[in-house]
């Protein structure tokens, strides 16, 4: 008898019941080990951190960091001249400041639930001075590319859930999509009013 048990925003449990024996197998972040009292070192790599443990008892660790594409620094750069950028993740403090600081982005709020990133995002929203976009991939991010002005999902990597709620999809996961984006909008918005002024001037 096999049972998983998805503990969200800390990793997996896996109940398995061999004869009369019994394995608890947990793997996840550092706070799942503590939350079922397993003893362990914790790793220092940089990067996300997932512990394997049989039985309270911890194996080892595999370390996981995300490669930085080449176009990211240069989209942050154009972003961080027109509006202010902030990432939302629920990556290790050290793995996010690490990649903020590597492209360039302003603000930082690491270690998040999906539930924390809707709020910190609803208070954003709620205190903005302008329009707020949002960029996600993961099913996480739904919630919150849903209650963003705008929300950008990426096609290739994307989940189904983030596209399907987003306003704008970019299919082949090229960040520089979105400085063309914002062009093709400015310059889509300059038609409309065109369009508008000219209807209302022969009419009248």
């Amino acid at each position: 008898i096999i049972s998983i048990e998805e503990i969200s925003g800390k990793g997996l449990k896996l109940t398995k019941n061999i004869g009369d024996n019994k394995i608890d197998i947990l793997a996840g972040n550092d706070s799942l080990l503590e939350m079922f009292n397993v003893s362990f070192e914790k790793c220092k790599s940089v990067g996300t951190i997932v512990y394997l443990s049989v039985n309270k008892k911890c194996l080892g660790n595999i370390v996981i960091r995300d490669e930085v594409k080449e176009t990211s620094k240069e989209i942050i750069e154009f972003l961080n001249k027109k509006c202010n950028t902030v990432m939302l993740t629920g990556d290790a403090k050290d793995v996010a400041e690490l990649i903020a600081k590597e492209v360039g982005i302003k603000e930082v709020k690491s270690q998040l639930l999906p539930k924390e990133k809707y709020e910190y995002l609803k208070e954003l929203i709620n205190n903005k001075n302008g329009k707020v976009c949002y960029i996600g991939d993961g099913i996480n991010d739904a919630p919150a590319l849903k209650l963003s002005d705008v929300g950008i999902a990426m096609g290739g990597s994307g989940s189904g859930s983030a596209k399907e709620t987003a306003d704008i999809v970019i299919m082949n996961d090229d960040l520089m999509k979105i400085k063309e984006t914002k062009r093709v909008a400015k310059y889509t918005k300059k038609i409309i009013v065109q369009n508008i002024a000219m209807s209302l001037g022969i009419k009248f």
